[in-house]
């Protein structure tokens, strides 16, 4: 297949918290495929005009805008989405010749699901907003000049009776093969617990699952979820930690940084099993110490040296390091150089982690764009007044950029 084909379109179906539906969790926010609701179900969205014109663009090998993401990603040298997806699900390969002339494939195929059941999450992460965090809705408002309309409502769901949603959740179950669990926050989520007890009770604990969590909670109501992973094959857990200390819990406010390494302790002794990485995001918060937040949860034995998976900021985009002058940042990409010659030279970690080092350099040193760089200034300093916070004393390498 050509350099711009993946196989989600023909395997995958993702929902947001508002019912919005896009080919992935990558995939252009901006340009939903459609809108879930009792009159437009995933049968109905499988085919939708959209999804059919990106197929047949990927057929032919053309670009399409809603999958930039992935397209940056791999012009840095990292590996993407796109890439992962048409590994793991590459047995599905002979659907695709089953595509009509006009894009239409007639099987609804999701054996890849990720249904993001509300934004009902606990924490208000600074990359964050109320679209994917119940937390954020008074922040928000009080942002946006303490506006009360439906924008900035607590908790959002899909627009469909979940009687309905949960029957279609239910039809394609047995020929599911993983499950991506993302927010809001899916581990003190009903729904997240009721889809295991389905698939538990239907004999499916083969089915891969793969959270995106920012793990500050091991615990819902009666339930411990270290239970449930005890009981599937496999489970990979990417907490989502941007930062360590004092640096994660301001990035991610309501954090607990004691919490979160006692619930990675826990998980590590209850279930070995499991495969426990981080997942970071590379913002104008985080890189210039992403080395010392790296040797921090190594040296702390939290993850193995393979064990951070390093993605970057696309949106928004005044949280970019390339806002950052220039001459900051190749500082920067030279001590993210040594230290991936470090880890090479004492064969400390595997190739893809060496590839992760590598989109970490070159996305430093991408060319300096400050045109967002006020807006940054200008919105961390509202939060921090509604939050009683101050950047500059957790980030002190950033004062300069707030220094009148």
């Amino acid at each position: 297949m050509n350099d711009k084909f993946c196989l989600i379109p023909w395997t995958h179906l993702h929902t947001w918290p508002n019912g919005n539906t896009y080919m992935c969790c990558v995939s252009d926010n901006g340009v939903p495929i459609g809108v879930l609701s009792d009159d437009n179900t995933l049968k109905d969205l499988w085919n939708s005009p959209k999804i059919r014109e990106n197929r047949l663009k990927m057929l032919r090998g053309e670009e399409v805008k809603e999958c930039h993401r992935c397209y940056d990603i791999e012009k840095l040298g990292g590996g993407s989405l796109r890439m992962d997806h048409n590994y793991k699900f590459s047995h599905h390969l002979p659907l695709v010749d089953t595509t009509l002339s006009d894009g239409t494939v007639e099987k609804l195929n999701m054996p890849y699901i990720d249904f993001r059941f509300s934004n009902f999450c606990n924490l208000r992460c600074r990359t964050c907003g109320p679209d994917l965090s119940s937390k954020w809705a008074k922040d928000s408002s009080i942002l946006s000049g303490g506006w009360n309309t439906e924008q900035y409502k607590s908790v959002i769901r899909p627009n469909i009776s979940p009687e309905i949603f949960w029957d279609e959740i239910e039809s394609v179950l047995p020929s599911v093969e993983r499950i991506y669990f993302a927010g809001g926050e899916p581990l003190i989520m009903e729904e997240h617990y009721r889809l295991l007890d389905k698939l538990i009770e239907n004999g499916m604990t083969n089915v891969g699952l793969t959270y995106n969590t920012n793990f500050s909670s091991l615990r819902y109501k009666d339930k411990n979820v270290v239970d449930y992973w005890n009981k599937f094959s496999e489970v990979t857990i990417c907490a989502s930690l941007d930062s360590w200390g004092s640096r994660a819990e301001y990035i991610r406010k309501d954090l607990k940084w004691n919490i979160v390494e006692n619930n990675f302790r826990e998980v590590q002794e209850k279930c070995p099993h499991v495969m426990l990485d981080v997942g970071l995001t590379l913002s104008i918060f985080n890189f210039y110490t992403l080395v010392e937040y790296y040797d921090y949860m190594t040296e702390n034995k939290l993850i193995s040296h393979n064990g951070m998976n390093i993605s970057i900021v696309t949106d928004p985009v005044h949280y970019k390091p390339s806002c950052i002058p220039i001459e900051h940042r190749r500082e920067i990409a030279a001590k993210y150089q040594d230290k991936l010659d470090y880890l090479d030279a004492n064969k400390l970690c595997g190739e893809t982690m060496k590839d992760r080092w590598r989109l970490a350099i070159n996305y430093v040193l991408l060319e300096e764009d400050n045109t967002k760089l006020p807006y940054f200034v200008e919105i961390t300093k509202k939060l921090d007044i509604i939050r009683n916070e101050n950047i500059t004393e957790i980030f002190p390498e950033l004062k300069f950029l707030f220094d009148e």
